[in-house]
């Protein structure tokens, strides 16, 4: 008898199991598993497959290369390795990114010297821009800058303008074929003084360091270094028809006289292969995406001062990156031609 209430028992308590793994009791909607949020996916499928690597075509601790460091750092997806290959105005590095094989394993930033000035300057390079797909802009353009030494009596923009007018000077740039270079040939020629001579250093610092020790007169001078260098340099003008966010205060060139100057800025952008596969592509626009709009790199961007206290930059598509770049080299091409560059 004990036995066959023994098994009564065991026999309720299975069809009670069953029940419960078969729905909820009739009238009553069965309770849904919570659905994917639709926000950035870690993971993709089999990539990556090795370390990414993340060519920076300047020296460590360059303009081009600290952004690059910064948004390599915040990258989940795996680990993401920044590699810089200096040389020949950014040209190195970039054609040995466009040597490499398009499995999305190498990214590359981009910057005026390679992506702009060097393809329409150099008929010999190994690389084309058709080689790249730009994927998103790492940081905001960036102005140029007319720096004098501090306390000089050329920090009066009109004192300024009237010196250069009148007499030979020698101005110190960061690099051949730059934005600088293409901001100071365009405003120059506007301006109507062909008395300046061009020196050509290794860097920002090497062009603000000819100002200091007397080489030059006045260097040209992305604004996100000047404003490090406040202490030792006077800024007279931005070389653009736009306050500068980070130095508001200071006039702007095309209030004298000077045009054409809103597209010759410092740009830096991110690219692969152009033959990477589409999945990758997509991947690694979402990435970087969300890292560059994340609250820690926009913080980074304020701090290194690409971005005035409070200010933030929006995440670009790949369509409008390709129509800057594209703008850019048009404008430097004209520009080449009728200062004699090219």
């Amino acid at each position: 008898m004990k036995m066959k209430k023994l098994l009564a028992l065991v026999l309720a308590l299975t069809m009670a199991v069953a029940l419960a793994a078969c729905g909820s009791p009739a009238g009553e909607e069965p309770e849904k598993d919570s659905e994917p949020q639709p926000e950035t996916v870690d993971k993709l499928s089999g990539y990556p497959s090795d370390t990414v690597t993340w060519i920076a075509p300047v020296a460590a601790g360059a303009a081009v290369d600290l952004p690059t460091r910064a948004c390599a750092d915040l990258l989940t997806f795996g680990t993401v390795v920044v590699e810089n290959i200096a040389g020949a105005n950014q040209t190195l590095g970039t054609a040995e990114a466009a040597a490499r094989d398009p499995d999305g394993l190498t990214l590359l930033t981009m910057a005026n010297a390679c992506g702009i000035s060097q393809p329409i300057l150099n008929a010999e390079l190994s690389y084309s821009l058709e080689d790249f797909r730009f994927l998103t802009m790492l940081t905001p353009s960036v102005q140029a800058t007319i720096c004098v030494k501090k306390g000089s009596d050329l920090a009066d923009i009109d004192q300024f303008l009237e010196y250069i007018k009148a007499n030979p000077f020698v101005y110190a740039l960061p690099n051949a074929g730059g934005y600088a270079d293409i901001a100071a040939a365009t405003a120059l020629d506007q301006l109507g003084t062909d008395k300046g001579t061009k020196m050509v250093y290794d860097g920002s610092n090497g062009a603000i360091t000819a100002v200091l020790n007397g080489e030059a007169l006045f260097s040209c001078t992305d604004a996100t270094d000047a404003v490090k260098h406040l202490d030792e340099l006077d800024v007279v003008a931005i070389f653009d028809s736009e306050a500068c966010p980070i130095l508001p205060d200071v006039p702007v060139l095309s209030e004298y006289g000077v045009n054409d100057l809103h597209v010759i800025t410092g740009l830096k952008w991110i690219a692969v292969r152009a033959d990477t596969p589409e999945e990758i592509v997509d991947f690694l626009k979402e990435q970087l995406g969300a890292a560059i709009a994340s609250q820690e790199y926009q913080e980074y961007l304020v701090t290194m001062g690409f971005l005035p206290e409070g200010g933030t930059f929006e995440v670009m598509t790949e369509e409008e990156v390709t129509d800057i770049v594209e703008s850019a080299g048009t404008v430097y091409k004209a520009v080449m031609e009728k200062t004699g560059m090219i």
